[in-house]
C-alpha cells in the first residue's frame, strides 16, 4: 500500500514540476513581450497548469504543443526561456512589434514544426541553432530587420517545405539546397538570386495568377473525390446492414481502390499514405503543382469532412492551416482518433460474428 501511495505521489510531483517549468517559461515570455494588461489575463504565474491558458494548446499529457500570439500589439523581446518547451510544435508571433534578436535557445525546440515570426522588428542574425530543428516544416521570418547571411545549417533541415525570409536586410550567399525547397521567398534582400543568376529569389509556387488556377482545381477535385467516397461509404454501410457483403470500387483518375468502413482504408487515404496522390489529380495539369501543397490540402479535406460537425475545423482554422499553422497537430490528433475508432469497430464486429 505504501508503495502504491509513493508512486502516486511521485506521479503527481512529476506532473506539477512539468507544468511549473512550462508555465514559468510562458510567463517569462509574457513579461519579455510587454504584454498589455488587458491581454493574456489568464496567464497566471500562480496557476500550476498552463494548459488552460488562452492561446495555448496542450496534448493529453499536458505538454504545451502550440502557442499562437498573432497581432496582439506586443512591443518587447523574445524570451530565451521558451527554449525549454521541448514538446512545442507550433510557435506563432507574427504581426506584432517585437524587437531584439531571435534567441539561440529557439534551437532547443526539438519538436517544432512551424515557427512564424513574420512582420515584427527583429534584428540581428538568424541563429544557426535553428538548424537543430529537424522536425521543422514551416519557417517564416519575413518583414523584419534581420541581417548578415543565411546560416548554412538551415539547408540541413530534412523536413523543411516552406521558408519565407523576404523583406529583411539579409546579404551574401543563399545555401544552394534551400533552392530545392518546394516553397521559398528571399526577395527584398541583398542575396545571390535573380539578376541573371541561376536561381530566382522566389519559388514558382509563390507566384500569383497562373499558379492559382491549378491550386483551385486541385482543391475542388480533392473535395469532390472525398465527397464521392463518402457517398459510396454510406451505401456500403446501408447494404451491409441488410446482410449483404458488397464490394465497392471507385475510379478516381487512373486509380481504382476498394472501399472499407474507415476512411483510413479508403483509396484516397491509401494514396496519401503511399505518396501516390498524383493518381487522383487531374492529368491535364501536367504536374504543374506542388506535391507538398497537394498533401496539405488532402489532409485539410479529410479534417473538413469528419462525421461529427463539432469535430470539423472552423473556417478561420482552415485559413490558418492553409497558411501552415496548426495542421500537423490536428492531423496527428485525427489519425489517433480514427485508428482508435477503427479498432473499436473491429472489436464490436468480432463480438457479433
Amino acid at each position: 500500500m505504501e508503495l502504491v501511495l509513493a508512486v502516486l505521489i511521485l506521479a503527481c510531483l512529476h506532473s506539477t514540476v512539468q507544468s511549473d517549468y512550462q508555465g514559468d517559461a510562458l510567463y517569462a515570455l509574457k513579461n519579455s513581450l510587454h504584454v498589455p494588461s488587458t491581454l493574456l489575463t489568464d496567464w497566471n504565474q500562480n496557476q500550476v497548469n498552463p494548459c488552460t491558458w488562452s492561446n495555448v494548446i496542450s496534448d493529453n499529457s499536458n505538454n504545451v504543443v502550440s502557442v499562437r500570439l498573432s497581432t496582439m500589439n506586443f512591443s518587447g523581446t523574445l524570451s530565451p526561456r521558451i527554449g525549454v518547451l521541448r514538446n512545442l510544435k507550433e510557435l506563432t508571433l507574427k504581426g506584432n512589434n517585437i524587437n531584439g534578436e531571435i534567441p539561440e535557445e529557439f534551437g532547443n525546440l526539438s519538436n517544432l514544426n512551424s515557427l512564424d515570426l513574420e512582420n515584427n522588428h527583429l534584428t540581428g542574425q538568424i541563429p544557426s541553432s535553428l538548424g537543430n530543428l529537424k522536425e521543422l516544416q514551416f519557417l517564416t521570418l519575413s518583414q523584419n530587420n534581420l541581417n548578415r547571411s543565411i546560416p548554412e545549417s538551415l539547408a540541413d533541415l530534412p523536413n523543411l517545405i516552406n521558408i519565407q525570409l523576404d523583406s529583411n536586410n539579409l546579404s551574401g550567399q543563399i545555401p544552394a539546397l534551400l533552392f530545392q525547397i518546394p516553397k521559398y521567398n528571399f526577395t527584398g534582400n541583398h542575396l545571390n538570386c535573380d539578376k541573371n543568376l541561376p536561381h530566382p529569389c522566389e519559388s514558382r509556387s509563390n507566384d500569383s495568377g497562373a499558379s492559382k488556377k491549378p491550386t483551385i482545381r486541385i482543391i475542388v477535385g480533392i473535395f469532390g473525390v472525398v465527397l464521392l467516397f463518402g457517398v459510396f461509404l454510406f451505401f456500403w454501410c446501408k447494404a451491409k446492414h441488410k446482410g449483404y457483403r458488397r464490394e465497392v470500387f471507385v475510379d478516381a483518375a487512373v486509380a481504382t481502390s476498394k472501399s472499407h468502413l474507415t476512411f483510413f482504408d479508403v483509396g484516397v487515404r491509401k494514396f496519401e499514405t503511399e505518396k501516390r496522390l498524383d493518381a487522383i489529380i487531374d492529368p491535364n495539369l501536367n504536374r504543374s503543382y506542388n506535391f507538398q501543397e497537394v498533401e496539405i490540402m488532402i489532409q485539410i479535406a479529410w479534417l473538413c469532412t469528419q462525421q461529427l460537425p463539432e469535430a470539423r475545423p472552423a473556417m478561420s482554422e482552415v485559413v490558418c492551416m492553409l497558411e501552415g499553422e496548426g495542421l500537423a497537430e490536428r492531423w496527428e490528433e485525427w489519425q489517433h482518433v480514427e485508428v482508435t475508432c477503427g479498432q473499436e469497430y473491429e472489436r464490436l464486429q468480432r463480438g457479433f460474428d
